[in-house]
């Protein structure tokens, strides 16, 4: 049947040891492979950069990685399982927002600042 075979339950199944997703254009935007016996999922941008790495490293621990436009990397989950902050504020990990300070002033209570 070519690398295609029936999997119970599940229908057809097509094995390869890469799939690779091209828009209209013929652009490749995403590769889905098997490196060095390891899952690797790649997405690229439209100009054929890499943006996203999502994979496992040799001891079966995940390692994702996000790259900015000039392709350096700019977040990095790794393999021990320690994410590294990046330099770029618009990728980096939320935050925990901070509780309100009190701004407003009332007669009430002297001028003291309350929360309300």
């Amino acid at each position: 049947m070519n690398g295609t075979r029936i999997v119970s339950g599940f229908g057809k199944s097509v094995c390869a040891q890469e799939y690779v997703l091209h828009d209209d254009q013929g652009r490749t935007l995403a590769v889905l492979s098997a490196t060095q016996g390891k899952p690797a999922l790649t997405f690229y941008n439209g100009k054929g950069e890499i943006r996203a790495w999502f994979t496992l490293t040799a001891d079966e621990r995940p390692d994702i990685r996000l790259f900015d436009e000039s392709g350096s990397e700019v977040w990095r989950y790794n393999a021990h399982g320690v994410m590294a902050r990046t330099p770029h504020p618009e990728i980096g990990v939320a935050r925990r927002k901070r509780p309100k300070v009190a701004t407003r002033r009332s007669k009430r209570n002297g001028g003291k600042p309350y929360a309300g």
